[in-house]
C-alpha cells in the first residue's frame, strides 16, 4: 500500500528544511480546499450538516484520510478504512428520513 505521497513526503520533513515544510503546507492546503468543494455541495444537498464550518469539516477529513493511509500501511488491514467511515464519515452525513 502506498498511501499518499504528499502526506508520506510530509511525515519526513524536519524544521531544518523551512521552505520545504512551507510548500508541504501549501498543498495539504490546496487538497483541504479541494476536498471542501465536495463537502460544500454535500452541505447544499442536505447530506451533511451544514452547521459545521465546511473548510473545518474539510480539514479534518483529510487528517483522517492521511492516518487511514498510514495506518493501512502497518497495520495492512482493513480496519483503518472502518474507523474513517465509522468516525470520519458517518457522522456528518444527514440520516434521509
Amino acid at each position: 500500500m502506498r498511501g499518499c505521497l504528499v502526506g508520506n513526503f510530509a511525515s519526513e520533513i524536519t524544521n531544518a528544511t523551512p521552505a520545504l515544510k512551507k510548500r508541504v503546507a501549501e498543498l495539504l492546503d490546496e487538497a483541504t480546499r479541494r476536498i471542501a468543494v465536495v463537502v460544500s455541495q454535500a452541505q447544499e444537498a442536505g447530506e451533511i450538516d451544514s452547521e459545521i464550518p465546511t473548510m473545518d469539516l474539510s480539514q479534518v477529513h483529510l487528517e483522517f484520510i492521511l492516518w487511514r493511509d498510514f495506518r493501512s500501511k502497518t497495520d495492512r488491514t482493513e480496519r483503518p478504512m472502518k474507523l474513517l467511515e465509522r468516525f470520519a464519515l458517518e457522522p456528518f452525513l444527514l440520516k434521509k428520513r
